[in-house]
Order: C-alpha cells, then structure tokens, then sequence
C-alpha cells in the first residue's frame, strides 16, 4: 500500500475529491468524537482513530466536493445525529464547508448520459466524471 507521499509522487496531483464517507466522518467527528458511534455509512462503523487518520491524510490535499456529495452527507448525517443535532452540527462545520472545501460542478445531462448512471447512481456518475482531473478518497 502507498503511504500519502508515495500517493502525491506518483499522481503528482494535490487536488483529493472527498465522497460521502469521509466527508460524513470529518462533519460527525469535528462536531463531536463521542458522536462517532452514530455513524454508519453502508456496513462501515467509524471510529475517533478514523477519524483522527483522515484529518491527518488531508492536510496536504487541496479538498473537493460535488452538489451531489454534498447532499447525500446531508441524508446520512442527519440520519444518523438526528434533526436538532443536524442543525448544530452543520453551524460547526460552517467555516470548513465554505472555506476548506472546493466544488466541483458538472452538468447535469453530463451525469444523465454517462452510462454507468443506471448500475451506480448519480452520486457515483458524478465522482466517476470528476474522477479524470482529481483523485478520489472513498
């Protein structure tokens, strides 16, 4: 397995697009570490190890995210903190949302046309579009 710089030499790209379940992670986590237990993305559970790991993998990528990213975490985080805790959650991540974070945007009928939309689904089609000009952490 390559370890980060390995990964940063060999792509020699520092642009990292986030999918849902590490972005679900940092928001869980940067809310709460005692909040972790309340996440679970598909049969994966995390734990403050993982989360303390991907903080620290991070800090030398710059961060992307898709609209369609960005509105399945909002599904499975509020899914799993709950309504009232979702909104205090989302005012604490506020700041690294708007400022850490960079969008990435492609046309809808991009995504509608791209073959694979039917076996894996929006989210997916538009990670695997990005996916030509950044690498991918799922």
């Amino acid at each position: 397995m390559l370890n980060k710089y390995q990964l940063l030499q060999k792509t020699k790209t520092k642009n990292l697009l986030i999918d849902t379940g590490p972005l679900s992670l940092i928001l869980i986590g940067s809310y709460g570490l005692n909040k972790l237990n309340k996440l679970q993305v598909g049969s994966k559970k995390f734990d403050e190890n993982d989360f303390k790991i991907l903080l620290q993998f991070l800090q030398d990528f710059n961060q992307f995210i898709t609209p369609q990213i960005l509105a399945e975490v909002n599904n499975i985080v509020e899914n799993s903190v709950g309504k009232k805790e979702f909104k205090e959650l989302m005012e604490c991540n506020m700041i690294f949302l708007k400022d850490k974070l960079a969008e990435i945007y492609i046309n809808k009928n991009k995504i509608l046309e791209e073959s694979m939309i039917l076996k894996f689904g929006i989210t997916d089609a538009s990670i695997f579009l990005s996916s030509k000009e950044k690498m991918v952490l799922t």
